[in-house]
């Protein structure tokens, strides 16, 4: 299911990004290009690159799937455009969480992928490659901002201002966003039960902010939806972690990476809301099937009698016929 939707996904993609293609080509930062009050359409806010960021790497897990070498190369291409163009989008956000995607993989894999001896060097390699990888790019972006080479001007930016100083996500610390983090606390704090109400995000910043999620959901729905929804949030990222352990697919890899880039996103960001929210509903939901016995073992019913299944077992490499 998941390989099916990810490949539907793939056109959709491509045309969400083809104008960013052109843009890429001529050198230039589509945000700056279009300038902030014109961003949309084709082009499409933050919200539609942080689907793009989940979507390239998604398909990491997939290349490492397949077993053509003319489809590895082809979503190799794919994961390498969606990743250019996700920075020369302009929006630093959606490339901060596709470097953490990145390096929840190197991670998961070094600590939790093949169990054979033989991979100890193939474990060593993949988190160098997407670790090390990652924090190289960050720290390159950021210093570009010195040198005036930049990438991207408003990622570099950001990048550089948050290397500088932390505590202004971002931005100088006299106009720091976390100022609008403490707005949306002092009004969880007047209505902690059932929130403000309000749509979200919501126009009223002077009552409930509008820009992280996570502390704004507590705003406008209090504990009782906030809450819910937080935990909703963890028990997925828990699950596909275990999942993961369990089976050491790369395509339950990819989909804790997503899981874990949903989550920061929220944090830092309005993202649990339209395009992420329903990329994450969709590739991250925790639903179980009722035979998986805990064990890596998935029955498919063959008959509505519930007897013989055909039973079906992960390896390291997918799926494995027991």
């Amino acid at each position: 299911f998941i390989k099916t939707i990810l490949i539907f996904c793939i056109p959709f993609a491509l045309y969400q990004t083809g104008f960013m293609g052109q843009v890429a080509s001529q050198g230039l930062e589509a945000r700056s290009f279009l300038r902030d009050e014109e961003v949309g359409g084709i082009l499409g806010g933050f919200t539609q690159w942080e689907s793009i960021a989940m979507l390239a790497v998604m398909l990491v897990g997939l290349l490492m799937v397949v077993r053509s070498k003319m489809l590895k190369l082809t979503l190799m291409g794919l994961v390498v455009f969606f990743s250019w163009t996700t920075l020369k989008a302009g929006f630093a956000t959606p490339f901060a969480l596709l470097i953490i995607g990145f390096g929840t993989i190197g991670v998961g894999y070094f600590y939790f992928g093949s169990s054979r001896r033989t991979n100890v060097m193939a474990k060593l390699f993949v988190f160098a490659f997407f670790v090390l990888s990652g924090i190289i790019m960050f720290y390159k972006i950021a210093k570009s901002a010195e040198t005036g080479d930049m990438a991207s001007e408003s990622v570099s930016h950001r990048f550089y201002m948050f290397m500088k100083d932390p505590r202004g996500g971002g931005y100088d610390v006299e106009n720091s966003r976390f100022r609008e983090m403490a707005t949306a606390w002092n009004s969880f704090c007047k209505w902690p039960i059932f929130g403000g109400g309000g749509e979200y995000p919501s126009p009223r910043y002077d009552v409930s902010s509008g820009h992280y999620s996570l502390i704004d959901y507590f705003a406008h729905y209090g504990i009782v939806g906030g809450g819910a929804y937080l935990i909703f949030v963890l028990l997925t990222m828990s699950y596909m972690f275990k999942r993961y352990k369990r089976t050491r697919d790369w395509l339950d890899l990819a989909k804790f990476s997503v899981s874990v880039m949903f989550f920061v996103g929220g944090v830092v960001n309005p993202g649990w809301r339209e395009l992420p929210m329903s990329t994450y509903l969709i590739l991250c939901a925790p639903f179980k099937n009722k035979r998986d016995d805990g064990n890596g073992h998935i029955g498919f019913p063959v008959s509505d009698g519930g007897t013989p299944y055909n039973a079906m077992r992960y390896n390291e490499f997918g799926w494995g016929v027991q």
